[in-house]
């Protein structure tokens, strides 16, 4: 004998002519039409811990995103407050090198008292009436004429520097342009870093033959080193 026990189920009508199907054994209800109504209770269920799902990794990429421009900000304001001091010894090391060359006030010439050469005002167009400072180094007879205006702009690059790295990859160029121009005996071999720009030999064949040289890491130099070109005895 088979007892066979009949699912009691409840159809009810709406006002909207929809149809409510009511398992009371399994207690699920879908409501149609509409593929949500007709889906089970466990599989909306599903749907919206995916969406939650979905919803929390978009919140979590954004917040992931934000932070790491935050960091980056971070990094770079310390950086810059690491870089100032550095930059400041940098440039105080090079502004210490050499004494300001004497000018005339009546001419504007520029004088060169190691050498008793003078410069006189405007001798050449790219001569900008920069300051030059001088060091002289009486051992090995060499001096060297230095272009404040190049030194300052070359310096301007450790300013623009993005971070530590970068400002020190830019440090050789400064500390080439205040090398500025440097004049030997002429015949003396030098440096090979270094490149030959021109002779002088102002007062005549019977005074001192200067080589002027510039340092090839500052190929700004090569305009200074032109104006000393017209240097004159006084």
């Amino acid at each position: 004998m088979y007892n066979m026990v009949a699912s009691s189920k409840t159809v009810s009508r709406t006002d909207s002519n929809e149809t409510s199907v009511t398992d009371e054994n399994k207690g699920n209800t879908a409501t149609g039409p509409g593929p949500w109504g007709r889906l089970p209770l466990h599989g909306r269920r599903a749907v919206g811990l995916s969406l939650l799902t979905v919803g929390l990794i978009v919140a979590l990429g954004f917040l992931v995103s934000h932070l790491s421009v935050l960091w980056t900000q971070y990094r770079q304001v310390s950086e810059q407050s690491t870089m100032a001091p550095i930059r400041s010894m940098i440039l105080s090391g090079i502004d210490n090198i050499g004494v300001a060359a004497p000018i005339e006030p009546k001419t504007g010439d520029i004088y060169l008292p190691p050498i008793e050469l003078r410069l006189p005002a405007n001798y050449d167009s790219n001569d900008t009436r920069s300051t030059y400072k001088y060091s002289w180094d009486a051992s090995s007879k060499h001096l060297t004429v230095i272009d404040q205006g190049v030194v300052a702009a070359a310096s301007n690059k450790l300013y623009n520097a993005q971070d530590l790295n970068d400002m020190f990859s830019r440090v050789p160029e400064v500390q080439a342009c205040s090398r500025g121009v440097v004049f030997l005996p002429a015949g003396e071999e030098f440096n090979q870093d270094w490149k030959l720009q021109g002779s002088i030999q102002p007062a005549g064949e019977e005074t001192a033959r200067w080589d002027l040289y510039i340092d090839k890491a500052c190929p700004q130099n090569a305009i200074p080193a032109s104006v000393m070109l017209g240097l004159k005895p006084y």
